[in-house]
């Protein structure tokens, strides 16, 4: 598949966006956003140490949607040790991500850090 299907893909795939009648109690949720209106929300469901189940919210442009789209299908099912060792790069390479749109990792990442601050915190 090449990387502009994989985007295509991702981008598509709506079945880990947030619902209206998804339960938000049992979610721990980190977000992000920037100057220009990008937002991101990562939804953390846990049982014990392992992620459960993951969702997301997405308000910015194609490349983003499917970054977190991806990033959301690889950590459910493992531990919450991937959300600190995620290799974001590796996203990136997945799409072919263009240089001026690396900012979209970061945002990304953000989101990801303040949803382990929630965990952490427990």
């Amino acid at each position: 598949m090449s990387q502009t299907e994989i985007l295509s893909k991702a981008f598509f795939n709506t079945d880990k966006v947030l619902k209206s009648n998804d339960d938000l109690e049992s979610y721990l949720v980190g977000n992000s956003k920037n100057q220009t209106g990008m937002n991101v929300k990562v939804f953390v469901k846990l049982e014990a140490d392992s992620i459960d189940d993951a969702r997301y919210q997405v308000s910015g442009c194609p490349h983003l949607i499917g970054l977190t789209s991806i990033l959301i299908k690889k950590i459910i099912g493992h531990d919450t040790d991937i959300l600190h060792e995620f290799d974001y790069l590796s996203l990136a390479e997945a799409i072919n991500l263009p240089k001026n749109k690396k900012d979209r990792l970061f945002l990304l990442e953000d989101a990801v850090k303040d949803c382990i601050k929630h965990i952490e915190k427990g």
